[in-house]
């Protein structure tokens, strides 16, 4: 058994595919983190252009993007907000908002996968979550290209760092 999945086998139970689903949404949690980390307080407002996102909304809108899908299930936790649109929030703010949407998602997935749909979403539970990732992942690319383009380029490492999986 590697990273809790049995070796070799082509059908998973449920506790199993939830421990899978919520292994890589970790990973991915991670890699929002560790981005954030490289950003750092002073460029939380790089940009690629002028009247678009810049990094702060960016990780804004992820963390939103959580809480609109946990609002459209009736899963929002207590104490879980939206990130105000025209706010410019600081680093730890955004690593508390991002910590705690992560955390109200991973306590979605256990219902999802009993279910086998989601509410509001046409396909299966592993399409939503990986629709959940390739947006957060696209968003990373945006944060990278802003710096980049502001000035603060990541080096070449860092950036490959976020894809390196089996080390965040």
């Amino acid at each position: 058994m590697k990273d809790g999945l049995p070796k070799n086998s082509n059908v998973m139970d449920h506790s199993t595919l939830l421990a899978a689903f919520i292994e890589a949404w970790d990973v991915q949690q991670r890699a929002n983190l560790k981005l954030l980390d490289m950003v750092g307080e002073d460029h939380l407002n790089a940009s690629y252009a002028s009247r678009v996102r810049d990094a702060s909304k960016l990780f804004s809108h992820i963390h939103n993007t959580r809480i609109m899908w946990l609002e459209s299930m009736d899963a929002l936790p207590e104490g879980v907000r939206k990130i105000d649109k025209g706010a410019n929030p600081k680093l730890e703010a955004i690593r508390t908002a991002l910590e705690a949407s992560s955390e109200a998602i991973k306590g979605i997935f256990p219902k999802l996968i009993e279910k086998g749909k989601v509410p509001g979403f046409k396909r299966s539970p592993l399409t939503f979550f990986s629709y959940l990732v390739a947006h957060e992942a696209h968003h990373r690319g945006h944060i990278i290209v802003a710096l980049r383009i502001s000035g603060h380029a990541l080096k070449q490492e860092e950036i490959y760092g976020l894809w390196e999986w089996d080390r965040i």
